[in-house]
């Protein structure tokens, strides 16, 4: 009988492409027929996968391969592709007044992509402004006014503004007067120094105008005041000298003596004399010490000049006495007879107040003898020919006598003396 073969149908799945495919594989079966196997190996897939995402972390993002192993036993590929996402960095410049909010301040945020948003603020300092101004003022005292405002940024603007005291200042030109009395001086006001222009200027602090020079002034003190423009005032005594001062001239007391006295008028200036012009009576030139003799009432005038030609003026009135109310001897003999032995002066009762000055001279020109304040007729103050405790020798000699009136008036008497024994 025929035995059967046998014929087995297999199939199979693989992950190696090698072992795929169709195959006959024969045998002997147990009655040592044909055996036949029929043996399909499918190949089984492997697995590729890609896969992306997203990543705010550098050291994520890249591309990865994962090997593995899928549900076939065969290989399975994962591929990851991490993608960065970009982190925000913002930069800020602001400026700020304050010196407290100087800086770099940096805040971390999110953004849309919910990565890190770096935001830098940089806020760097805005200057305040510092201004200094000076002025000058003529006001007393000086100092500083500060302002305080905001620039154009809206920061602290400070402008400190400094008053320095400066006067006006000014000099003056002085040309004194000439002679004591004269109106001819004059100041003249030149280099005026600060203040405010247009000045204005007075001599008396009430009148002012821009007038520099006064002039027709007079020797004196004088408050020289000036005036600027915004009401600042400055002031100077300004001396103007005569160039003589009061010029005087004397030529004494008014006198009173005997008809045909020769006298000797003594003008005594208190400058230097350069010119003399007496009045008609004196015949001499530039002479201050005349001899005259007065026979009637005379009024003598002299006119001396200095230097600058000013002048200085005194009169003397010279009245003629009647000569029979004072009796003056012009002889005497002091032998101690008792008879004329004394030198005196004798007058009418009451005409004579006070002999201020009797004085006798020897011909050489040597006083012999003085009294002074002393009545008339009275011998106990006359001369009695002793000088120097000793009797004198005969000799003739001159008197000279001033004699004060009751009426007040004073005059000279002078003349010889003759001295015998």
């Amino acid at each position: 009988s025929l035995l059967p073969s046998d014929t087995t149908i297999l199939s199979a799945i693989t992950c190696d492409p090698l072992e795929s495919g169709f195959q006959e594989i024969y045998f002997t079966n147990i009655y040592g027929c044909d055996s036949i196997v029929r043996l399909t190996t499918a190949l089984a897939s492997s697995d590729y996968v890609e896969l992306f995402f997203e990543t705010c972390d550098p050291s994520i993002a890249g591309l990865q391969e994962l090997f593995l192993t899928n549900v076939f036993g065969c290989d399975s590929i994962v591929i990851i592709e991490t993608t960065l996402l970009p982190s925000d960095t913002t930069y800020l410049y602001n400026t700020s007044c304050d010196e407290n909010e100087i800086g770099i301040f940096t805040n971390v945020l999110k953004n849309e992509y919910g990565c890190d948003s770096l935001l830098i603020n940089e806020i760097t300092l805005l200057e305040s402004d510092l201004t200094y101004l000076e002025e000058t003022s003529c006001i007393i005292p000086s100092g500083q006014d500060t302002s305080f405002l905001l620039n154009e940024n809206g920061c602290d603007s400070f402008v400190i503004l400094s008053y320095n005291y400066l006067p006006i200042s000014f000099e003056t030109i002085v040309n004194n007067a000439i002679c004591f009395g004269d109106e001819n001086g004059s100041i003249e006001i030149i280099n005026t120094l600060y203040g405010s222009p247009p000045f204005e200027y007075s001599i008396d602090g009430i009148n002012f105008s821009e007038i520099n020079l006064f002039e027709n002034l007079s020797s004196g003190f004088y408050e020289i005041v000036i005036q600027d423009e915004a009401g600042c005032i400055a002031s100077q005594e300004v001396e103007i000298l005569v160039e003589s001062p009061m010029l005087q001239i004397s030529l004494g007391p008014d006198l009173i003596v005997l008809s045909g006295t020769q006298i000797q008028i003594e003008a005594v200036p208190n400058f230097e004399v350069l010119n003399v012009e007496w009045s008609s009576i004196v015949d001499c030139i530039n002479c201050l010490n005349p001899n005259l003799q007065i026979f009637s009432d005379t009024t003598i005038t002299i006119t001396a000049y200095d230097e600058n030609n000013c002048p200085a003026t005194d009169q003397i009135l010279i009245e003629v006495f009647n000569e029979t109310a004072i009796y003056i001897p012009n002889t005497f003999s002091p032998n101690g007879d008792g008879i004329n032995d004394v030198f005196y002066i004798h007058a009418k009762d009451g005409l004579i107040q006070n002999i201020e000055q009797l004085s006798i001279y020897d011909r050489w020109g040597n006083k012999v003898f003085e009294e002074n304040n002393f009545q008339a007729n009275d011998p106990s103050f006359g001369w009695q020919g002793i000088f120097r405790s000793k009797k004198i020798d005969p000799g003739v000699f001159v008197y000279w006598a001033k004699v004060e009136l009751s009426n007040g008036k004073k005059i000279i008497l002078k003349g010889d003396l003759t001295l015998i024994k």
